[in-house]
């Protein structure tokens, strides 16, 4: 069974929901390590538009934690 963003499953395995081409970005720089003010800085956007990506993100990978986040996409999903 699928959810609306097209991931099966509590924490979004096995699918990967469609993402932007800025989510994408911002994805890859939270797995990374980077701090919001960090990608904020590299993209040339707010810590607060960061944030609000992180918070879409884990919503469209249901899941809690920018840790779940990045444990879910390094193990199942690569960039």
């Amino acid at each position: 069974m699928t959810n609306e963003a097209g991931v099966s499953g509590k924490f979004g395995c096995p699918g990967r929901p469609k993402l932007s081409p800025r989510e994408t970005q911002v994805l890859a720089l939270l797995r990374a390590g980077l701090t919001y003010r960090a990608i904020g800085e590299r993209l040339n956007i707010s810590e607060k538009t960061v944030s609000t990506y992180a918070t879409t993100l884990r919503s469209k990978f249901r899941v809690r934690s920018r840790a779940e986040l990045t444990a879910l996409t390094s193990k199942e999903i690569p960039l």
